[in-house]
């Protein structure tokens, strides 16, 4: 009785930064520590929240009850975004997003941030790419739009497939296709994040937006599994001829190895349990 109790123990332990994920299961970067972000002074977002499109539009106000010395960056990305119809009978290599024949879409990338005393992350320098509001297509499924925060590196710089692209304008096309996860190949694994989704407010069939005409098979099985990009592609992973992307093995996807191994002894723990 004593070895199950110890053994539920350390399971317990072990899948607490799983229950507590703050951005979207088996996407990586992945991070579980919590990062507070408010809208409008009076919306302050819960991991996975479905929340209404018009109560997003404007820019929030990002903050931690945990002290984070130094500086940061922040990227707030859509993970939902369709990808057939713009990547239709192309061979770019795809940032990708989550499930199938999805890629992504920057929202905002602010660098530059520190901490104040009452745990408000401020900031002195113009945006790399300025706050703009989540917009899915009209009767999509509800999309993941995640803040990851990232401690930012001396002397950052871009990793290539994000490279070279005017994104600042909050309609630059140069915004989809965004890497996630070459960032965290440059930047690290991010230090707290959150997510939450969101449709289209006019959505009067959700779920009958069709991605496609059809899904070129260069894109199709994408799962958001992760990918590192880091230097493939044509720099901005919009023109052809890129080699196919490599399995992700960055310091986010280290964290989906230990996420694998904590579910193989959660395995072990039910059956001791039974």
């Amino acid at each position: 009785m004593k070895s199950t109790t110890t053994i539920a123990a350390t399971a317990a332990l072990l899948l607490s930064p799983l229950a507590a994920a703050q951005t979207p299961s088996g996407f990586e970067p992945y991070t579980s520590t919590p990062l507070g972000v408010n809208y409008n002074g009076n919306l302050t977002v819960s991991s996975g929240a479905l929340i209404a499109q018009p109560l997003v539009q404007t820019l929030p106000v990002i903050s931690s009850t945990q002290t984070f010395t130094g500086t940061h960056m922040l990227v707030f990305i859509d993970l939902s975004l369709p990808a057939s119809a713009r990547y239709a009978n192309s061979t770019a290599v795809l940032a990708p997003g989550i499930g199938d024949c999805r890629t992504t879409r920057l929202h905002w990338l602010q660098t530059g941030l520190v901490q104040n005393s009452a745990g408000v992350f401020e900031n002195n320098t113009p945006a790399t790419a300025e706050y703009g509001g989540p917009g899915p297509p009209l009767n999509d499924t509800p999309h993941d739009y995640a803040f990851y925060l990232f401690a930012q590196p001396a002397n950052f710089t871009l990793p290539a497939f994000n490279a070279g692209r005017d994104v600042f304008n909050r309609s630059a096309a140069a915004r989809v296709n965004y890497s996630i996860t070459a960032f965290a190949d440059v930047a690290g694994a991010p230090v707290a994040g959150n997510y939450f989704k969101t449709q289209n407010a006019m959505n009067n069939a959700t779920g009958s937006f069709v991605n496609g005409p059809a899904c070129p098979a260069s894109l199709a099985g994408t799962t958001g599994a992760g990918v590192s990009q880091n230097g493939t592609g044509g720099g901005n992973g919009t023109s052809g001829g890129a080699t196919p992307p490599v399995p992700y093995t960055g310091a986010a996807g280290k964290v989906g190895a230990v996420s694998g191994a904590v579910l193989a002894i959660v395995g072990g723990v039910a059956f001791a349990l039974l």
